[in-house]
């Protein structure tokens, strides 16, 4: 995998990704390389972009999650899941 294989475009302040061709290993040293030549405040300002507002998002995420799992553990799924572990056994979930 090259530096080619890889495009980068920028909307307004969102950068996406288009990996052209999946590298046969993900610690492709080749392309470290290539990254690391890059102009060192390039690579910093592109660090910068794809990681702008990451912990607003994970903590959103974490507590869609919380609210979700807080909801679900009233029904009857969660019910059977539990008494399934218990009893060693497949669960038999009604969507409910």
């Amino acid at each position: 995998m090259t530096a080619q294989d890889i495009a980068i475009t920028v909307d307004r302040h969102v950068a996406t990704i288009e990996i052209r061709r999946p590298p046969y290993n993900f610690f492709d040293t080749g392309l470290i390389r290539q990254i690391a030549e890059c102009a060192p405040l390039g690579r910093l300002a592109t660090r910068a972009t794809l990681r702008a507002g990451l912990a607003d998002r994970v903590l959103a995420a974490t507590d869609h999650e919380t609210a979700e799992q807080t909801r679900l553990r009233s029904t009857e799924d969660f019910r059977e899941g539990v008494r399934a572990t218990e009893e060693r056994r497949p669960a038999n979930f009604v969507g409910r």
